[in-house]
């Protein structure tokens, strides 16, 4: 092949030449589970999760490698799976746990927040009930002045009005 190349070498420029070779799929589960471990954080769970998700890759990529090939019986258009492929998948399955991620952590920070607004507003409601508490005698004492002070002046009202009625009815005769 190699002298045939060296003899020919347009043959080179002229054809594709297919030097991507399967993986085995513990390769391919190897590399996966490789790849995704900087995500772990350290958790077993995720590690677990990871593991699996590494796994279901390779399914997804052996599945696409076959549909790929009845798609080149069908149409007589060979469609490479390469290693490459997989490793995209990998990456895509990457970013998007990093985006997830991203996301969960700012939920996350959100609701701590949230946790910490809701702990001050307790705290102030507590100090607030106490306070009223506290002022309670004096808003009893305070609303029987005013109770008092309003009966005054309704009877000083009363009496304002006979003044003014009889004023009136003096007005009214002179």
């Amino acid at each position: 092949f190699r002298s045939r190349m060296r003899n020919f070498p347009a043959l080179v420029d002229c054809c594709t030449i297919d030097h991507h070779a399967d993986w085995p799929d513990e390769a391919l589960a190897e590399v996966g589970r490789a790849r995704l471990a900087p995500l772990t954080s350290g958790s077993s769970q995720v590690q677990t999760r990871l593991r699996e998700v590494a796994a279901a890759a390779v399914q997804c990529h052996r599945g696409y490698a076959k549909v790929c090939a009845q798609f080149a019986v069908r149409r007589g258009r060979p469609v490479a799976v390469t290693p490459g492929s997989f490793l995209n998948l990998i990456a895509l399955v990457g970013k998007l746990t990093n985006v997830d991620a991203a996301a969960v952590v700012e939920r996350k920070r959100r609701f701590q927040q949230g946790l910490v607004t809701l702990d001050a507003t307790a705290q102030q409601v507590t100090s607030m009930r106490e306070e009223l508490d506290a002022l309670q005698p004096q808003l009893l004492t305070k609303t029987r002045e005013v109770d008092a002070t309003a009966a005054e002046i309704s009877a000083e009202q009363r009496t304002a009005d006979q003044y003014r009625a009889t004023v009136q009815e003096e007005e009214d005769i002179c």
